[in-house]
């Protein structure tokens, strides 16, 4: 939502299956600041046992791809493939990523891994109900949930201010 108005939607999925669990979130977006934006989101997230074996983000902003990466674990080892380059990354088992936000409210997480900047980041307890995460590029998300569920994104960029509505499907 911008001014109160919808600009686009976001819905997001969860699918078990045996022991492991799916998570596919899709938006796209819609709106004017001073140009044009019309941007598409796909992110996938799968966690076998409680650890993520694999996630995806593609991004494409005007017509034009800005992100297409992957993570994968491999022989205890996590794999970032971006654009057909390869990079180990040296984590522990990673047990929560961002995609996860919008079913579980982070009670007693400290951090959290982002896909997009391949890293951990940290989950500040705000007040009951209610955690900010500030990303490096200085942008920033409060999350705002009752009954442990996720109802409201606050999404905060150097240029624009948005509220996120989740359907969760």
């Amino acid at each position: 939502m911008k001014n109160n108005k919808p600009i686009g939607s976001v819905t997001i999925y969860k699918q078990e299956v045996e022991n492991s669990i799916i998570y596919t979130l899709e938006s796209k977006i819609d709106t004017q600041f001073i140009i044009k934006f019309d941007i598409e989101a796909r992110e996938k997230s799968v966690y076998k046992e409680g650890a993520l074996v694999y996630s995806s983000i593609f991004r494409k902003l005007n017509d034009k791809v800005k992100i297409n990466q992957s993570l994968s674990f491999h022989n205890g080892q996590y794999i970032f493939e971006n654009m057909g380059k390869e990079e180990a990354l040296s984590f522990n088992t990673i047990h929560r990523n961002l995609v996860t936000l919008f079913f579980n409210e982070p009670v007693s997480v400290q951090k959290i891994y982002s896909d997009k900047f391949k890293k951990m980041v940290s989950v500040t307890p705000l007040s009951k109900g209610k955690y900010k995460i500030v990303f490096p590029e200085n942008n920033n998300s409060i999350y705002h949930y009752k009954n442990g569920k996720c109802t409201m994104i606050e999404v905060k960029g150097p240029f624009y201010k948005v509220k996120l509505i989740p359907e969760i499907k």
